[in-house]
């Protein structure tokens, strides 16, 4: 009568350009992937959030974008931008269930960039590999732009 329940966690602690990028995909339970990046050092970086729009409200609408950034610097949120379109996220996001949730938030000293995201879609697996590198090169984006002197 018992069925047997398989968690498949994958977990991968990056360091990259004096940070880590703490990657967890989790194929069990909740069956999320989660990135975190913690900052230190960095002078008034902009708090951001990027949301989207559910893959059911993506079928009704028929929306331009599937996506939203929301920032007050005006540069940050362009680049974001542009970092969907070169790793095709836009792309991803338009033509399935991926759905992340991003936000750039500082609490004291930290700054932390924080991603969600189910991986309850076809390309769950292939598309790590974009996703990473929209990360790095986001990181690299912050660090070059906040770093104190």
């Amino acid at each position: 009568m018992g069925e047997s329940i398989h968690i498949v966690k994958y977990y991968l602690k990056i360091p990259y350009n004096d940070c880590t990028i703490d990657i967890l995909y989790d194929f069990g339970n909740s069956v999320t992937a989660d990135f975190k990046i913690n900052f230190n050092g960095l002078e008034k970086v902009p708090k951001f959030q990027l949301t989207t729009i559910d893959h059911f409200t993506k079928l009704v609408l028929f929306k331009k974008h599937n996506w939203k950034v929301q920032c007050k610097d005006m540069y940050l949120k362009r680049e974001i931008e542009k970092l969907l379109q070169k790793h095709k996220l836009d792309i991803l996001m338009k033509g399935s269930a991926f759905e992340p949730t991003i936000n750039g938030i500082t609490s004291q000293e930290t700054y932390r960039i924080h991603t969600v995201f189910s991986l309850v879609f076809k390309e769950n697996t292939s598309s790590i590999s974009s996703v990473f590198e929209f990360h790095k090169e986001l990181t690299t984006i912050i660090k070059e732009r906040h770093k104190r002197f």
